[in-house]
């Protein structure tokens, strides 16, 4: 059993650490657990977290994906999260008003962003809703970044969805996708979209 650990501790096989893990019984684990040095148990914590971070998000040249996972809320939730409309820090003006959508928002619809954010410092910000689909089974929200204090790079196209679990009232699952044009989507680009997916879809 414990082959399996130090396999994935010296190189990147924690794919195979994880299938290892899952197989392994309640007290073979115990028993590997107490035969590791405080270094063993380190390397088995990244290979692990390494494992979590890879899955969770990917960036390459000109795209960002946060892979589709469950979210700790309703689907009703999930889509009042993410609509084009959703505002919980009051830090959005929308033209038009929501008012004056009565059967939703429209492609062309635009909403704006100067405030000071916690944790994010001052934020400004113009998208375009470029796709919008809301039913019982889904809510997806697409988007033109026109203007950012914080996201770089050229022509940024956002995309956030949450469906429906089938099997789970009290959860959905959540998605989110982005292209852009050209520009470098560094570190704290990718923190800061990050961190936004996850806060919408309840996963911090």
């Amino acid at each position: 059993m414990v082959g399996f650990l130090l396999n994935a501790m010296g190189g990147s096989a924690s794919a195979g650490l994880n299938t290892a893990l899952e197989k392994a019984s309640d007290d073979e684990l115990k028993n590997v657990a107490e035969s590791l040095t405080e270094e063993q148990r380190k390397k088995v914590t990244d290979a692990l977290e390494s494992t979590k971070n890879r899955a969770k998000f990917q960036v390459t040249e000109n795209a960002f994906t946060y892979f589709k996972t469950s979210c700790p809320i309703s689907f009703a939730e999930g889509r009042n999260r993410c609509d084009w409309y959703a505002d919980p820090l009051g830090a959005w003006t929308f033209e038009p008003e929501k008012d004056k959508r009565p059967d939703g928002p429209q492609i062309g619809d635009r909403r704006f962003i100067d405030k000071d954010i916690v944790g994010f410092g001052h934020v400004k910000g113009d998208e375009e809703l470029i796709a919008y689909n809301a039913d019982d089974n889904v809510c997806s929200v697409s988007y033109h970044l026109l203007e950012s204090s914080h996201i770089k790079v050229k022509n940024y196209k956002g995309t956030i969805s949450v469906y429906k679990d089938p099997d789970n009232a009290e959860k959905c699952f959540g998605e989110y996708k982005a292209t852009w044009e050209s520009g470098d989507f560094d570190e704290m680009q990718t923190a800061v979209i990050v961190g936004g997916v996850e806060t919408v879809l309840m996963l911090t």
